[in-house]
């Protein structure tokens, strides 16, 4: 509460000083310096103007002069002096326990503690401030921290809203705008995710053949396995066939060269050459036992040895024609003998010749025996030959059911996650429409005004806080602000209406902040009351006790202040 204010060069003041009350009444005509008081209380303790502008406040410095001063004399006698020139603004604050020196402070050290902040003091104090010179979004905002803060998690869960989703996609359910932002941005991307799933599904079944559409997987599967199959069954059988060829190529001259081979040996079989025996020598050995009995007869030269009797003449004429009888034996059997042996001979020889012949016969036969490869002829594949191109068509038809099940298994693919993405969506529209300004903000926004409306009702029947605002398209809203009284927006209020509501705003806030900061204005000044009917008026008379109030009024005289 203020005591006492006293002016010197101050806008139209040149050195004056008023004293309050608890009620003051301020009357005079334009220019008289009504509102130069409030702008002296608002430029003491602030710095500012009534406006809520920290530029302007030399302009307050009266013509002539180059220094303004104000001293405000609280109701605890301590003092507020603020010397303004047209560079700086000096404040000094009083309370009887420091120098002068000491007295000089900044305005952060006062605000808070001797007095209000300036937000709250301003909307409190210049009743008509908060709906004239804050703009939408600031006076929602005031609005909204004059209550106390509402548990935003246990109102998420209330609204029904489940805390899993918020950690499945990363948001904070205590930040309504973040959460709200990103949500919607998932929710374009899931939505263009859906699109393009869709299209892609579209395209796919556009390029699988219509006979093709209603069969599945499995069943496309199954042929695309029995045609592997088939195709490595022929496969397999055009290798064996070349193999086959290879080995036929390859086995042709050699069963050529064996069948010359085998040729040659019959040949040789049919020569019936035998190892003969060898010559019989019967004939050459009875000749010579004969010659061996042919030996000339010896004529003893005296007596027989074997009988001893002596050997006569006669005995020994026999002897000599015996021995010549021997020897033409002898003779005969020799010749006969000798033509035996060359007969022997010729046989033998031409024996070795035969054995030499049997010889080389047996050595050319095991040469050529050995010469044969023994290799056996290939076998020829049991399976049939697959005809021409066949392997062409398989290969055409596996690579086209290849292609048919990437398709199939792709739309299944992206039918799942078009699912998954639908499921996602429904999600994501759950929480968009929580976190929307129509949701969740919308609800802490009425709870946070209810007790407002509610305490404002007593002053004014009717009153609702508008904090938000359904946008032309019908499906969001904006973060507004505007006051009804009966359907009526403040804009098109009478004169009288608006002065009455403004005061019942300085009220309402000053009971809020002082509950909330414990920070009492406890200060209103309204200007024009004149133009207040008797409802107004008896507001004013029936809710001002407790509070220190200026009222003006406008007539034709001078500055006239009166306290009561």
């Amino acid at each position: 509460m203020i005591k006492k204010i006293m002016l010197k060069n101050f806008k139209c003041f040149e050195d004056q000083s008023f004293d309050f009350k608890d009620i003051n009444f301020l009357s005079g005509k334009n220019g008289a310096g009504k509102t130069a008081v409030k702008d002296a209380i608002i430029f003491t303790l602030y710095n500012r103007t009534s406006d809520g502008s920290a530029q302007n406040t030399d302009t307050y410095i009266k013509r002539g002069t180059n220094l303004a001063t104000v001293e405000v004399i609280l109701d605890n006698d301590h003092k507020l002096i603020r010397d303004r020139s047209g560079k700086s603004s000096k404040l000094s604050y009083v309370d009887f326990s420091q120098s002068d020196d000491d007295a000089r402070v900044a305005q952060r050290d006062l605000e808070g503690t001797v007095i209000p902040s300036f937000e709250y003091f301003i909307n409190v104090f210049n009743a008509g401030y908060f709906m004239n010179y804050l703009n939408d979004k600031d006076q929602r905002q005031f609005i909204m921290n004059l209550t106390p803060a509402i548990d935003r998690e246990a109102l998420f869960k209330k609204a029904g809203g489940d805390p899993k989703l918020c950690s499945r996609y990363g948001i904070d359910p205590g930040n309504f705008i973040g959460s709200f932002k990103k949500m919607k941005e998932m929710r374009y991307e899931t939505k263009q995710d859906i699109d393009k799933l869709t299209n892609r599904i579209d395209y796919i079944q556009e390029n699988i053949p219509e006979e093709e559409r209603d069969t599945t997987i499995k069943s496309i599967l199954k042929k695309y396995n029995e045609d592997l199959d088939e195709y490595a069954k022929a496969t397999n059988t055009i290798k064996a066939w070349s193999e086959y060829e290879a080995q036929e190529k390859l086995y042709r001259p050699i069963a050529a060269s064996d069948k010359k081979v085998k040729k040659e040996i019959n040949e040789l079989d049919k020569l019936n050459i035998k190892t003969p025996k060898v010559p019989d020598k019967d004939a050459i050995n009875r000749i010579e036992d004969a010659l061996t009995r042919l030996n000339p007869v010896q004529i003893p030269s005296g007596s027989c040895p074997t009988c001893l009797q002596a050997v006569t003449a006669e005995h020994r004429d026999k002897i000599a024609k015996e021995n010549k009888d021997r020897e033409s034996k002898r003779i005969a059997l020799e010749t006969e003998l000798e033509k035996e042996n060359e007969k022997f001979e010729k046989l033998f020889d031409e024996r070795d010749k035969i054995v030499t012949k049997v010889r080389e016969k047996e050595t050319k036969k095991r040469e050529l025996l050995a010469s044969i490869s023994r290799i056996d002829a290939p076998k020829l594949p049991s399976i049939e030959r697959p005809k021409e191109g066949k392997i062409t068509k398989l290969n055409e038809r596996i690579e086209k059911l290849k292609g048919l099940l990437a398709l199939k298994e792709e739309e299944k693919k992206m039918k799942t996650d078009l699912i998954q993405e639908r499921e996602d969506l429904k999600e994501i529209n759950t929480l968009c429409d929580l976190f929307s300004p129509s949701g969740l903000p919308s609800i802490e926004a009425i709870k946070k005004v209810v007790p407002i409306e509610k305490e404002l009702s007593k002053y004014v029947e009717g009153v609702k806080l508008i904090v938000m605002r359904l946008l032309k398209n019908g499906m969001e809203y904006k973060d507004t602000f505007d006051i009804e009284i009966k359907g009526k927006r403040y804009a098109r209020l009478s004169s009288g209406e608006k002065k009455k509501l403004d005061f019942a705003l300085s009220c309402v806030f000053n009971k809020f902040i002082k509950e909330r900061t414990n920070q009492d204005v406890g200060m209103i000044f309204i200007d024009d009351v004149d133009l207040l009917d008797s409802s107004g008026k008896d507001t004013i008379k029936k809710n001002g006790v407790g509070k220190q109030l200026f009222l003006t009024e406008v007539n034709n005289n001078n500055l006239i202040i009166k306290t009561k």
